[in-house]
């Protein structure tokens, strides 16, 4: 089950992240419009739930606990990997070397 949902997040994630790509292939967009997109909550949400999900699979895969330890494991697992999307990791206001050589790249590219 908990695969299943590691499926569905990834399937969410991968339809903005295919948006975010398109838009930035046509070179219609901005770079703030772009960055703005970029920093979407639900990608960080989608990435840190599914990290955490696979985590707890590969707890159960080594510990094989019962079917009780399990659910409450996998529980835990996406307990925490909510709690990190949420209050982990908040953007700061400065650009991150990534990010910027994400909008240098942009530049070179809308002006060659």
């Amino acid at each position: 089950m908990a695969l299943g949902v590691v499926s569905l997040l990834g399937a969410i994630a991968g339809r903005r992240m295919r948006a975010i790509r398109r838009s930035s292939s046509v070179g219609d967009r901005s770079e703030a419009v772009l960055l703005s997109r970029l920093h979407n909550p639900l990608l960080r949400i989608t990435l840190s739930l599914r990290v955490a999900l696979v985590l707890g699979i590969v707890y159960l895969m080594t510990a094989t606990p019962d079917l009780f330890k399990s659910v409450v494991g996998i529980a835990i697992s996406a307990a925490f990997g909510l709690g990190w999307a949420l209050l982990g990791g908040r953007p700061t206001t400065t650009t991150s070397p990534v990010m910027r050589d994400v909008g240098i790249a942009l530049n070179e590219a809308k002006n060659p």
